[in-house]
């Protein structure tokens, strides 16, 4: 698999859906992807919190640690992840999915 030079070394905050898990399938297979190819960077799966503010603000701590690590980051969201990867993309600038 070719990797893009656009996410190269970058970090990937991952957002599990409502009453899921980092241990989900998506999630896992994910972190899989990353394991395999370490030329991606970084990839943070937090467990989510099924209260809104919690989770937002959960989600923003774990993408300002990324951006601590790396120039560049992204969001991937599953379901309701997916909701709040839009909301922290605008909110922050980063690129989401």
């Amino acid at each position: 698999m070719l990797i893009p030079a656009s996410v190269q070394n970058s970090g990937c905050l991952y957002l599990h859906g409502f009453l899921s898990s980092p241990a989900s399938e998506k999630a896992q297979q994910m972190m899989a992807l990353f394991r395999e190819h370490p030329e991606l960077g970084s990839i943070n799966a937090p467990f989510i919190h099924f209260a809104p503010q919690d989770a937002i603000a959960l989600a923003e701590q774990a993408l300002a640690e990324l951006r601590e690590k790396h120039d560049r980051v992204w969001i991937v969201g599953s379901s309701l992840g997916g909701f709040y990867a839009t909301f922290l993309a605008e909110k922050h600038d980063v690129p989401a999915v």
